[in-house]
């Protein structure tokens, strides 16, 4: 049958060439016509000189496609002597995203590393709301890249329907996607798009060596690890540059494809020496009820002391940027981390723990303010608390909303004037607003992950809080002059008593 199928190629060709000749000697044609269809074409007011006057500079030829190139080794029935290289052509339209799995998985750390002891579920937001309001400026550029590159695959995969989508994904368009989507959960973009580029690595090495046994973890890939070409672009080149026109005695050209010699410098150049890459390995976030930074700290609360108020202050007015702010707080989770595993001196020197303990010398300059460079590892939650409350007052000043992810609208509630008034006096009586400060910044952080309603009390959310010994027991004991207030104004209490801590007039 196949052999049939070829026989009518070769007379269609023939025939397609005669009706050509035919209509080039009606001169039923434009010259634009003739130029395309004739060998050689006669045409008139030629310059006599330069590279333009040469006839061959206006043949007509088939572009070569790698589409074409496929059809060339199918039609010779080259595919037994060459399999190798017709799967990679028939996969080039995948191979051409494995390169920017580096990226993928590193999009994916940093996220896994922003949302640990973090109940993802609270940001209902749009990836780039988040990247507007959570990544600092320095690497917003780099964050933003990775997040184009895993929408741009996402597209790919929508495109060419890639049959292991799961079908609650599948109408997700690339412009919608949420933070949630670019969190490697089960069943998640990122998950899937990870899972594609690994497996599309493995299939491609597994045909090409099939010997290869040397395999890496996800977390350890470089991009010198992964296949890294441009099909388009360089399998073409290769291909192009194997193919020999002959000019026969009889005056026919005839063409070689020299398809074998193509195969081994694609695989030689594009795709030996790349490992495979363990799939058991690609990120998986999996957030664990209780594992909030205050529950860890809880179970070390022997081995904690506060900051004094006089340093509580000095960090609220020492630090002036965001970037700044983000950078202490990123060393300081790396560390967190670490004291989980085994929690160190409580009086050593947290500078000293970050260099000599883990070897973190490149991190020690971030800490190099006043305070955080005299706190030893025992301040390790009230720095962390208080950067996290001075973030969020710095977007105040700013006035941004640090609360953007909380998408319930009763919680945003402003007070009136008279209200304002009221609450300001009720503050201005409390001896300790730091405290409530810090507490309530860290009840309105987490209260979609309470089911916290709009029209509970304060008491009551702060003691459903303290169930689990999450809040500091001076607050809800200062809570009673507050007791009647419900929680749609707990965001602008807290911004109020921000206000009046830093003197600030003006902001909402």
């Amino acid at each position: 049958m196949f052999s049939v199928f070829l026989l009518f190629l070769k007379d269609f060709a023939e025939e397609l060439t005669r009706t050509q000749n035919n209509i080039l000697r009606s001169r039923g044609m434009n010259i634009l016509a003739q130029i395309i269809y004739s060998e050689e074409p006669q045409l008139a007011d030629l310059p006599t000189t330069g590279v333009s006057s040469l006839p061959l500079m206006w043949r007509f030829g088939q572009r070569m496609t790698l589409q074409h190139l496929i059809n060339l080794i199918e039609q010779e029935d080259a595919g037994k002597n060459v399999p190798v290289l017709l799967e990679i052509l028939k996969n080039h339209r995948h191979i051409e995203y494995i390169r920017f799995l580096p990226q993928v998985l590193s999009l994916q750390q940093t996220l896994m590393f922003k949302f640990e002891n973090v109940d993802p579920q609270g940001y209902a937001v749009s990836i780039d709301t988040y990247s507007l309001e959570c990544i600092p400026e320095n690497y917003k550029h780099a964050f933003n890249e990775n997040v184009a590159i895993m929408k741009k695959i996402w597209k790919h995969l929508k495109r060419v329907n890639y049959n292991t989508l799961p079908h609650d994904l599948k109408q997700k368009d690339e412009e919608d996607l949420m933070i949630l989507d670019f969190l490697p959960m089960r069943k998640s973009v990122a998950r899937v798009v990870t899972e594609h580029l690994v497996r599309m690595q493995n299939d491609i090495i597994n045909h090409v060596n099939p010997r290869e046994d040397r395999s890496i973890s996800a977390y350890d890939v470089k991009p010198s690890h992964v296949i890294t070409c441009v099909p388009e672009q360089d399998f073409l080149n290769i291909a192009i540059s194997n193919i020999d026109h002959v000019l026969n005695n009889d005056g026919k050209e005839h063409t070689n494809y020299n398809f074998q010699t193509v195969e081994r410098q694609l695989v030689d150049r594009f795709f030996m020496e790349k490992p495979l890459i363990d799939l058991m390995t690609i990120p998986l976030f999996e957030y664990r009820t209780g594992t909030t930074l205050r529950v860890f700290f809880s179970t070390v609360k022997d081995k904690l002391e506060p900051l004094s108020t006089n340093d509580w202050n000095c960090i609220m007015n020492d630090f002036r940027f965001l970037n700044e702010i983000s950078a202490a707080l990123s060393t300081l989770k790396i560390a967190i981390g670490f004291m989980k595993l085994s929690f160190p001196n409580p009086n050593q020197y947290l500078t000293n723990y970050l260099k000599r303990d883990l070897k973190l010398d490149d991190r020690v300059h971030i800490l190099s303010r006043p305070v955080p460079r005299s706190s030893r590892v025992k301040h390790i939650q009230s720095l962390w608390e208080v950067l996290s409350l001075r973030q969020s007052s710095l977007l105040i000043e700013m006035n941004q909303n640090p609360f953007f992810m909380i998408d319930d609208q009763e919680f945003h509630v402003h007070f009136s004037e008279e209200e304002k008034k009221k609450y300001m006096k009720i503050l201005a009586g409390f001896s300790n607003i730091n405290v409530l400060i810090t507490e309530l910044h860290y009840v309105i952080m987490n209260i979609r992950f309470k089911d916290i309603s709009p029209d509970w009390g304060i008491m009551e959310t702060f003691e459903a809080f303290d169930d689990k010994n999450e809040i500091d027991v001076k607050a809800v004991e200062c809570l009673e002059p507050l007791r009647d207030l419900e929680m749609r104004y707990g965001i602008a209490l807290w911004k109020l008593a921000v206000q009046m801590k830093k003197g600030i007039r003006g902001t909402r």
